[in-house]
């Protein structure tokens, strides 16, 4: 083999090795992002579920002056004890998170739902189902989440 033969071949090895760990190094980033994306997903859904069903289960959302993009008062009663509660989602845009808190006679319990949640917006719809002297003004919501990578 010449002095040019093993040049040559060392170039093309460096070159060979360079591509591979140039994909290893890529497909490892993107794995990473991929789990990470998995575990927002995940999480977004759990926070979704439970506030859905416990959206359905309230007797009504507080109204008035306590409507708010970043807050949301739900009041019910309890199905087992047939007692008043209060459920508060709160967003704090300061510390990035979305807490869960619900009071009862019993005292209170407060949930972290999401973290790293970077913009949560809630729109309120009024809709009247019938007009007249027996109107009836249903609240309509809808939420959204945005996370941060």
């Amino acid at each position: 083999m010449t002095f040019i033969e093993v040049m040559f071949s060392s170039a093309l090895v460096c070159t060979v090795a360079t591509a591979v760990v140039m994909t290893m190094s890529y497909s490892g980033h993107s794995f990473a992002a991929l789990i990470n994306y998995q575990e927002l997903d995940g999480a977004s859904r759990l926070a979704l579920d439970t506030m859905s069903a416990d959206i359905r289960q309230a007797d009504g959302c507080s109204t008035s002056a306590n409507l708010s993009a970043t807050n949301l008062i739900l009041v019910g009663t309890s199905v087992s004890s047939a007692q008043q509660y209060t459920l508060t989602y709160r967003y704090d845009s300061g510390v990035r998170t979305v807490t869960r808190r619900y009071a009862d006679a019993n005292g209170t319990n407060t949930t972290m739902l999401l973290t790293n949640c970077a913009a949560f917006a809630l729109s309120y719809f009024q809709r009247n189902l019938r007009t007249g002297p027996t109107a009836i003004t249903r609240w309509t919501m809808r939420h959204g989440l945005t996370f941060a990578s």
